[in-house]
């Protein structure tokens, strides 16, 4: 949960300041057509410009893809970001002032928490790319791709910002294991934490094994890097196990309150 006060005065006053034309003509080249701009969208390809941009009304559409919105909401977009850390960024860029809440409370303190675990989650992977002979850093050198920790979202590449993403995926999964792994040394019930990671880690399989089929390109379909075999393993498992659902329903089951006769 942000702190930031986002009020309807703070969000009025930022979407007169931001310039949606030049924020968005620093990811689509915009040219000027009648009262309106226009370019290829940047969230699909296309050959035709269909994406069209109101600098008086503040608001972008493509009738391609049917994206569209203010520029808060095309922040959030291009730069894959929640709400708050959008307007956040613009905020910063464009000299607008959001106060902050000065209360705080056990939202606040669970927040603090899951942020120190996601920046142990960095620090491990950071110390990871930095060992001598590490084959993935390797890898990245050679593609001359570079993964900057610590640096705002806005300021990542697309590449970098999907190879931290599926490490803060990877992490996710394997503190949900350690959970549910540290209940059953205890002795304590732990269906709802295992049935918790079991799906966590089919889903984060998937994930990661797809996006580094993506960023691989035709090398994630060779048989030297056999990355394109790890993301069909991903998904037979997930489709014909049939784990996934059988998990679903036990966390969903657990959380609400149900019975297996009751949900099915």
């Amino acid at each position: 949960m942000s702190d930031l006060d986002i009020t309807d005065h703070v969000l009025a006053e930022l979407r007169s300041a931001a310039d949606i034309i030049e924020i968005v003509g620093e990811h689509t080249k915009l040219k000027k057509a009648g009262r309106s701009w226009k370019g290829l969208c940047p969230f699909h390809n296309e050959r035709t410009p269909s994406f069209t941009v109101d600098r008086d009304k503040g608001l972008y559409h493509c009738f391609g893809c049917g994206a569209g919105g203010d520029v808060i909401h095309f922040v959030r977009q291009i730069n894959r970001l929640d709400f708050p850390e959008a307007v956040e960024a613009l905020a910063a860029r464009f000299g607008v002032k959001v106060p902050r809440r000065a209360s705080r409370g056990p939202r606040d303190d669970r927040r603090d928490k899951l942020l120190e675990a996601l920046s142990a989650a960095q620090r491990f992977y950071a110390a990871e790319l930095a060992k001598p002979g590490s084959r993935a850093a390797a890898y990245l050198k050679e593609r001359g791709v570079l993964v900057r920790y610590g640096v705002p979202l806005h300021q990542q590449t697309a590449v970098e910002r999907d190879l931290l993403q599926m490490e803060a995926q990877h992490r996710a999964a394997w503190l949900l294991v350690l959970n549910a792994a540290a209940k059953m040394d205890a002795g304590l019930e732990n269906t709802l934490e295992a049935s918790m990671c079991k799906v966590k880690a089919g889903a984060v399989a998937n994930l990661v094994a797809q996006k580094a089929v993506e960023l691989l390109g035709p090398e994630g379909y060779s048989c030297k890097l056999l990355v394109e075999k790890w993301m069909r393993d991903a998904r037979i498992n997930d489709i014909y196990e049939g784990t996934g659902q059988i998990n679903r329903l036990v966390v969903a089951r657990r959380l609400l309150g149900y019975s297996s006769r009751e949900l099915r």
